[in-house]
């Protein structure tokens, strides 16, 4: 069993501004907790890019319940909906499960 720290930066409406002012290129990933199959067919992808990109990009993970601040910026009208976001500004959105390389490719472009 790994003991690894996820990558992925779990936020809430008090904390999803820090990694927005922070970080350049930030993909917020809104889930909704209570849905255990739907996050666990997903998490893996959102873990897998913020493991490849993680020089250059925060996966922020919000969770619908504790992020209406966050689901209101963003205008996010489902769960299991995320936005690439280059400095402040929405540049790429995907909802569901994306393919890894659908998300590689919108990040590459913005490398």
């Amino acid at each position: 069993m790994s003991t690894t720290e996820s990558p992925l930066v779990r936020v809430d409406d008090e904390s999803y501004q820090q990694p927005l002012a922070t970080t350049p290129l930030v993909l917020p990933h809104f889930r909704a907790d209570w849905c255990g199959p739907c996050n666990d067919a997903v998490e893996p992808v959102f873990t897998d890019i913020a493991e490849t990109y993680a020089d250059d990009l925060a996966v922020a993970v919000i969770d619908a319940a504790n992020g209406q601040a966050a689901i209101d910026q963003f205008d996010i009208d489902t769960p299991l909906t995320s936005h690439l976001v280059e400095h402040g500004t929405p540049v790429a959105r995907f909802r569901g499960k994306p393919p890894y390389m659908e998300l590689e490719r919108a990040i590459e472009r913005q490398l």
